[in-house]
């Protein structure tokens, strides 16, 4: 079934700057992309290293709703430190 939306609408408005500030601009933006893509690289990487681990595998087994989520949440703390 289509979902209904409500109607929107996009404003692009040019940002004007000078040659100076649009190097500076585009700098700082291609530095932020890089810090973005590295975080979010170590990110996935400590997740694909966590579910692999004996520890997740073993939460999983368990059948207690509220053990198994607060196993599960223990152990993404300590992956992340």
């Amino acid at each position: 079934m289509k979902r209904t939306g409500t109607p929107t609408f996009v404003l692009t408005l040019p940002l004007v700057v000078k040659p100076g500030e649009d190097r500076t601009l585009v700098a700082r933006m291609e530095a932020g992309r890089r810090l973005y893509n590295a975080t979010l690289g170590e990110a996935l990487r400590r997740h694909g290293l966590l579910k692999q681990s004996k520890d997740w595998q073993r939460a999983r087994t368990i059948a207690d709703k509220k053990l198994r989520s607060s196993e599960f949440q223990r152990l993404s703390v300590c992956s992340f430190l």
